[in-house]
């Protein structure tokens, strides 16, 4: 089976004109060709950078990234979905190696290498949600507000995510 069947890449995005073009081109380098741009209304040019650049553009229903991935599952057709931020912060080679495991999970989470563009105040908030994720739940997660994950499509499509904004991470999760 080819790439092109096996996953679909989903970009939520709202005011990424910076990151979106950088990041279509570097997933279709890589051999993929089925992208969803979700775009939340953005004022910047993203939907148009994305058409442009071969990605499907689909505008989300409702507000927020829960929205976003609800609006852009109905689109899925292949077995895994790939959701990546649209910033170009994730490295998106990386779902290779998130596809390999996906044999044994539902979900697989991949984290950021490099977490020099996120504030110091924001990643130790993030580094406290994953404490208390791991401690509640008994996982041993590395960033469980990961913008970029690999789902089994069958698994997820269907979920009423009631999440707002970039709580859809960890909803999924619990």
């Amino acid at each position: 089976m080819g790439l092109e069947e096996v996953v679909t890449f989903l970009i939520p995005t709202l005011n990424e004109r910076d990151g979106i073009g950088l990041i279509i081109d570097e997933i279709k380098s890589l051999g993929f060709n089925k992208i969803i741009v979700v775009d939340g209304n953005s004022t910047d040019g993203t939907a148009e950078i994305a058409k442009k650049k071969g990605a499907k553009v689909i505008y989300q229903q409702g507000k927020g990234k829960a929205s976003a991935m609800m609006t852009g599952l109905k689109h899925v057709d292949t077995p895994y979905v790939a959701v990546i931020d649209g910033d170009y912060t994730y490295n998106p080679a990386d779902v290779f190696k998130a596809l390999k495991m996906m044999e044994d999970y539902d979900e697989v989470i991949v984290v950021r290498g490099n977490r020099k563009n996120i504030p110091l105040i924001n990643r130790f908030g993030n580094w406290v949600i994953t404490k208390m994720f791991n401690i509640l739940f008994g996982t041993r997660l590395k960033d469980v507000l990961s913008g970029f994950y690999v789902l089994r499509t069958n698994e997820v499509k269907g979920v009423n995510f009631e999440a707002k904004g970039f709580s859809i991470e960890v909803a999924y999760l619990t």
